[in-house]
């Protein structure tokens, strides 16, 4: 009974371990692991609800890949039909996908496809994409050119969000023109076709989601900054101060889990750093960074202890790692903030602008 019962186990043992031989085991990634993954978040494109990432699910969204096409016209709607990149094989190039037309002020994407067909990318830095919208054509009193860049994405993500420049003096569409020439850099291309012209709905111009009493000085006693608004709702603000901050009061946001926090957002000129400051029983965390400009990763949490940061490559990436399990918003060690989602600018004299500002709960 018992040599029955021993020889089982090793019959189970055996198959288990031919079946580990036959995987690949001189890379450790496995044939699933090379498939696309549009928004970057770990989930490949043929099980991912939201493909782009857009907060959208695919069955609600009418670009599921975010490519810019609609799925009623797009010939592979769920992404590039799931073929695995060619190992070894370089991206040399890039296409540029033709814009949605979008909406001035109003959020779009930006996507791209990588060269040759089921390239890897070896490159890993950050790329922007710009828009900029030619206001001295008719359709505007102004002068002036109007210039938005997109989120921070990897080369690699093929997408990224943008808002699109605005004044209240267009009317009817203007011409947006977006350019990709970082991506074009990164992979050493000197070819043209990186700079698409859209044209763009001319949308209303709405009142200002900053609130521009919650703006103040980085140096004590930290007094309010004056701002101005502008009529499109863009916040001004000039001081000799050493630079400035803006947040949201903690009564707004306050103990929601970092696990369960939409990423924070915000749009400004320069684009500064967010702190969201954090507490909890068994939390070894003083807060988490947002910091565009960071090279080894634009999300990062700063422990209690004094210890080294640990950047990730996306807030996904961050909200899911084990040691903001505990984690929870709180509201910042500051007398004045009264907050917790604290926007940094530390330019002297300081002088930013301001276009939107939501953090969030899912």
């Amino acid at each position: 009974m018992h040599i029955r019962k021993y020889l089982s186990i090793f019959l189970i043992g055996f198959v288990f371990v031919i079946a580990g031989c036959s995987s690949d085991s001189s890379s450790g990634i496995s044939e699933e692991d090379r498939l696309p993954d549009t928004d970057n978040d770990g989930i490949v494109d043929k099980h991912d609800p939201d493909i782009d990432g857009d907060g959208i699910l695919n069955k609600d969204d009418a670009d599921d890949d975010g490519d810019g096409t609609p799925d009623t016209t797009d010939p592979t709607p769920n992404g590039d039909g799931g073929e695995a990149p060619t190992p070894g094989l370089a991206c040399t190039s890039a296409i540029v996908l033709p814009p949605k037309e979008g909406t001035t002020g109003r959020l779009n994407t930006a996507s791209w496809e990588l060269l040759p067909e089921g390239c890897e990318t070896t490159v890993s830095r950050l790329i922007v994409v710009t828009a900029s919208a030619d206001q001295g054509s008719p359709l505007s009193t102004d002068g002036n050119t109007a210039t938005s860049e997109s989120q921070s994405a990897y080369l690699g993500k093929l997408t990224t969000n943008i808002i699109l420049p605005q004044d209240c003096d267009w009317v009817g569409a203007i011409p947006i023109t977006y350019d990709f020439s970082e991506i074009a850099n990164a992979l050493g291309d000197s070819s043209a076709g990186y700079t698409p012209t859209v044209d763009a709905s001319v949308g209303d111009c709405n009142p200002p989601v900053v609130n521009v009493s919650n703006i103040r000085s980085r140096e004590e006693p930290y007094p309010k900054l004056e701002s101005t608004v502008s009529p499109a709702g863009a916040v001004t603000v000039s001081d000799a101060q050493k630079g400035g901050v803006l947040y949201t009061p903690a009564s707004q946001v306050n103990n929601v889990s970092i696990s369960e926090l939409s990423e924070p957002k915000w749009s400004a000129t320069p684009k500064g750093f967010m702190n969201i400051y954090t507490s909890g029983r068994g939390c070894p965390l003083k807060r988490v960074d947002i910091n565009p400009s960071e090279p080894a990763g634009a999300y990062y949490t700063v422990p209690s202890n004094g210890s080294p940061f640990t950047h990730y490559p996306d807030w996904a990436s961050l909200r899911a790692a084990e040691e903001v399990e505990n984690c929870k918003v709180a509201q910042a060690p500051i007398q004045f903030v009264l907050g917790n989602f604290v926007v940094n600018w530390d330019e002297t004299p300081v002088t930013f602008t301001i276009f939107s500002y939501r953090p969030q709960t899912q």
